[in-house]
């Protein structure tokens, strides 16, 4: 192995979609794929409105998206839950997640202080790791992230938001399907760092795609392609990031 395949294999942990199967055993395999591909923002309440259209995100957010705001704290949050989303966790291996571009002083600093055997490797070696990693996660992230509010004002444009008892339902039919015990749970919100309203909101969004995918006709890879293509053309125009965030879904 090379050494910068060594360094990336000691820094990064294996990065994997986010709590595959998350939603109920009576949805379809194509539902439950798509809901586990878009994950939602810990700042928005089941069934909000979007807001007005923002130009520009303001100072702390990193996008908006359907006129919600994504703030940094909250990409953060999903960019570490994604960094620990082992199969399965190995709690001899450290996480870190780079959260300060472009210099990555605080990851750099954090790689020598966990890591003896790149204690002194070059600072600009472990900077370009630094970066690299932020880059994988920060995109992945940031796209869910902006698609999840793009999934969810839709759903508000044609008043098929799932109402709080509908959630409720799926959330219990979901934590009964993935966990044996409540220690269970409780050790799995540990190691992800995620909470039950995290979790919540994904079944909102698995709710949100099953009954957004029932309009539309042909099989599912066609109804999935036709639901991705109306959110793309209404919100990607106003969607707008921050110069050190922008991905492809930046209108």
């Amino acid at each position: 192995m090379s050494d910068t395949r060594l360094r990336m294999a000691l820094i990064a942990a294996v990065l994997v979609v986010l709590l595959a199967g998350c939603g109920s055993g009576a949805r379809s395999s194509s539902s439950t794929t798509s809901a586990t591909g878009v994950l939602g923002s810990t700042t928005v309440a089941v069934g909000t409105a979007p807001k007005a259209r923002l130009d520009r995100p303001p100072p702390g957010a990193v996008a908006t998206a359907a006129g919600q705001t994504i703030t940094r704290a909250t990409l953060v949050h999903w960019m570490f839950i994604d960094a620990r989303g082992q199969t399965p966790p190995q709690p001899d291996m450290p996480v870190i997640v780079p959260t300060d571009p472009p210099r990555f002083a605080r990851c750099v600093s954090a790689v020598r202080r966990s890591m003896p055997a790149l204690r002194t490797a070059p600072t600009p070696t472990l900077q370009t790791d630094c970066r690299e990693l932020f880059s994988t996660l920060e995109r992945r992230t940031l796209d869910f992230l902006i698609r999840a509010d793009w999934y969810r004002a839709l759903a508000v444009r044609l008043g098929i938001t799932p109402s709080g008892a509908d959630v409720a339902h799926e959330l219990n039919a979901a934590h009964r399907q993935s966990f044996l015990t409540e220690a269970d749970y409780r050790l799995f919100l540990a190691q992800s760092r995620e909470s039950t309203a995290d979790i919540r909101l994904r079944v909102l969004l698995n709710e949100i795609i099953v009954r957004l995918q029932a309009r539309e006709h042909g099989s599912a890879a066609r109804r999935d392609a036709a639901v991705a293509a109306l959110i793309t053309r209404l919100y990607r125009p106003s969607t707008r990031c921050a110069p050190l965030y922008r991905i492809s879904d930046c209108g």
